[in-house]
């Protein structure tokens, strides 16, 4: 699969970012699977840990800027994505997904944290708007 870059990151991205910046702080880089959009076919989650998945996340496609919809993407890509953006680092396993904030993406969590915390607020974002914010 392709990487989506940050300048066509959206709310799905940014609420992946979100989410695994709390993982990362409050909660030992433990993911709660069910609060992942995860495709049925995901390889990790076969298996034993299908049962956990509560359903297909196939069905919601990842939101990116300007309204465009990513289908067959779902918040695994995402946090890949992030990777390949450079504000999650892999640490896990293909069973065991875990991520690590680098420098930069704690500075863009810390951002999420302060200014998005309204339901829709992360809508409008843009990577140009994080970039100029904690530059």
């Amino acid at each position: 699969m392709d990487v989506i870059s940050p300048e066509r990151w959206g709310r799905d991205h940014y609420s992946t970012l979100a989410y695994l910046g709390h993982v990362y702080h409050r909660d030992a880089g433990q993911i709660e699977r069910d609060k992942m959009r995860c495709k049925e076919s995901r390889r990790h989650m076969k298996g034993e840990l299908a049962r956990m998945i509560p359903e297909d996340g196939t069905r919601y496609p990842t939101r990116l800027q300007n309204g465009d919809e990513l289908d067959d993407h779902d918040d695994y890509d995402c946090a890949y994505d992030l990777v390949a953006g450079g504000v999650l680092t892999d640490v896990g396993t293909g069973i065991n997904p875990q991520f690590e904030l680098t420098p930069k993406g704690l500075q863009v969590w810390s951002y999420l944290t302060r200014t998005r915390k309204t339901a829709g607020a992360m809508d409008t974002l843009t990577w140009a708007e994080v970039e100029r914010a904690i530059s």
